[in-house]
């Protein structure tokens, strides 16, 4: 076995280990091997075959992958200590800077996001192989058309699907105007403090179930505080509550031409509101994942955007597991967000 792979990866790139050889592509195979065997001589004396896989042969990169056929062993274990072997391309060195690129790799993978680096050549790295499908942009689009067909058939209230949504209800957003400290003069009789919206910059035709399901994410704050999560009893509170929701869009929905009367019976409508708002729970980790995969690469705001998609999407995979059983299917507790959303 390759005795680096034992320890974690290294934070800091000058600590690893380098391997004073050139990788040559015009003898590809040759040149692979001699670079595995000198990172791990037991590859070269041990009883099994030595395969080499060419992933990608372009003009920035060629990868290769190394796997030691070792009698006995599973194809899982065989991946567990493949090498992968990346050579960059002749010249791209005035484009990219290899230097913060190995930085940044050698640091993801210290928090595990990015797999271990095992050694550095004279023209390129060699890191762990990690079992998995590489993500395609048809994939993303394959499930954004998911929860398009799970949620876009959502009925609305009184027949109305779509509502003026304000689409970023975070607590900023939210101005509670206090009467007693202003001018302004309560328009039923009531000295009630009075409740603005600011920042309309992702408002559009939203269901309201996702507007209020983001809201209610909001309550987790920028820090993601899933214990924040209002439970079943505090989400129907809010529903409930004066001015109350369902009755107020009913009031400003209809025209004098309507026959339906305002105050009718709205108990069955607050629950088709609390259940859809349930079911669109992990929409909004979606949503606000994407933007922030987004603002991690073009904004200039000093916020760790990259941290915080990978925060909210997660929202969004606890919630879709939760809703085709994998989760429990597993054997996995579930994840804070999901207990909290599920408490009385």
């Amino acid at each position: 076995m390759i005795t680096s792979t034992a320890r974690p990866a290294v934070d800091s790139p000058s600590s690893l280990r380098h391997i004073p050889h050139r990788f040559r592509n015009d003898d590809a195979d040759r040149s692979a091997l001699e670079l595995i065997e000198a990172l791990d001589g037991d590859w070269k004396t041990a009883a099994g075959p030595v395969e080499l896989l060419r992933f990608t042969d372009g003009i920035t990169n060629t990868l290769l992958k190394a796997t030691k056929r070792r009698p006995g062993r599973s194809e899982a274990e065989v991946d567990e200590e493949a090498v992968l072997i990346r050579a960059y391309g002749e010249g791209t060195a005035v484009l990219i800077d290899r230097e913060r690129e190995l930085r940044a790799h050698s640091r993801l993978a210290t928090l595990g996001f990015a797999p271990p680096l095992l050694a550095t050549f004279d023209n390129g790295i060699m890191y762990r192989f990690i079992r998995g499908s590489v993500c395609t942009p048809e994939m993303l689009d394959a499930e954004l058309d998911w929860v398009s067909t799970k949620l876009g058939g959502t009925p609305g209230l009184d027949g109305k699907d779509y509502i003026f949504g304000h689409c970023d209800l975070l607590s900023g957003n939210v101005i509670v105007q206090n009467l007693s400290d202003s001018n302004l003069k309560p328009s039923n009789g009531h000295a009630e403090d009075i409740v603005r919206f600011i920042d309309y910059e992702y408002a559009t035709p939203s269901p309201a179930a996702f507007d209020i399901a983001n809201h209610f994410a909001e309550w987790a704050g920028f820090e993601c505080d899933h214990g924040a999560v209002p439970t079943k009893s505090q989400r129907m509170d809010f529903l409930k509550a004066s001015p109350h929701y369902v009755g107020s869009f009913r009031y400003h929905s209809i025209s004098e031409n309507d026959t339906q009367a305002i105050d009718v019976d709205l108990r069955e409508d607050v629950e088709q509101l609390y259940e859809q708002v349930d079911m669109f729970r992990g929409v909004p980790g979606f949503y606000w994942g994407i933007w922030a995969l987004i603002q991690a690469t073009i904004s200039q705001i000093d916020f760790d955007y990259a941290s915080y998609a990978e925060l909210r999407l997660g929202e969004y995979w606890a919630w879709k597991a939760e809703l085709d059983g994998s989760r429990k299917g597993e054997g996995r507790d579930a994840p804070l967000r999901e207990r909290r959303w599920a408490e009385e």
